[in-house]
């Protein structure tokens, strides 16, 4: 059955074996949109990972919900109309599941009470947000030398140090080294804009109501 909107901080009941018995409640708002603690359950559940934003959390469940806080700041910020096709869910869907067994992810479903188009709004929201991410950091950033030679030898020569291998030569793993620069540097360029927005958003967060995760 389709998940039910919260109308108070108690909402329902969850029973299931494999699941302690818990009482649902609001564990976030953003901007008046309600993030429930079945929400990041599901989340948790069926490794639907929203890319947190800030620092990590040794906590999965903090760590998933500061993702999902970050996708509706974005999605509800930007005013574009971001479309997501039948088709792309439906894609993102697949990979999910080959992540199962084909009885775990079944279990999964009755778990909660879900269909697998249940989903679909969780998955529309990812792609929605990774969508507004591609299209505002579509250009590549700059990396110098300097950069590239920290990272080899401060990272790369290190890891390989670290596992027993002789570090190949940069001029060897320049490709790599340099795309790895650029991947962290358009990293810290999303979490900065990300958290520039979440300044401007109204969050609540209600860290009781998500101790209630084990």
């Amino acid at each position: 059955m389709p998940r039910p909107a919260p109308t108070a901080a108690l909402l329902l009941l969850l029973a299931c074996p494999s699941y302690p018995q818990v009482v649902d409640c609001i564990v976030a708002e953003v901007d008046g949109q309600v993030i429930t603690l079945t929400d990041v359950r599901i989340l948790l559940a069926f490794s639907i990972r929203p890319e947190a934003g800030g620092d990590e959390s040794p906590s999965p469940a903090r760590q998933t919900l500061e993702g999902v806080i970050d996708q509706k700041v974005i999605v509800g910020m930007v005013r574009e109309n971001i479309a997501v096709t039948g088709e792309e869910v439906a894609a993102l869907l697949a990979d999910l599941k080959k992540e199962f067994e084909v009885e775990e992810w079944q279990h999964k479903l009755e778990a909660f009470g879900l269909k697998e188009q249940d989903l679909h709004p969780y998955l529309e929201e990812k792609l929605r947000y990774e969508k507004i991410i591609r299209l505002r950091f579509i250009q590549d950033v700059d990396v110098n030398l300097r950069e590239i030679e920290e990272y080899y030898s401060e990272v790369y020569v290190r890891a390989e140090t670290a596992q027993g291998r002789v570090p190949r030569p940069m001029t060897q793993v320049l490709d790599d080294i340099e795309a790895q620069v650029k991947k962290k540097k358009t990293e810290q360029q999303v979490a900065s804009w990300v958290r520039s927005l979440r300044g401007r958003a109204d969050i609540k967060v209600k860290t009781d109501c998500l101790e209630l995760i084990k």
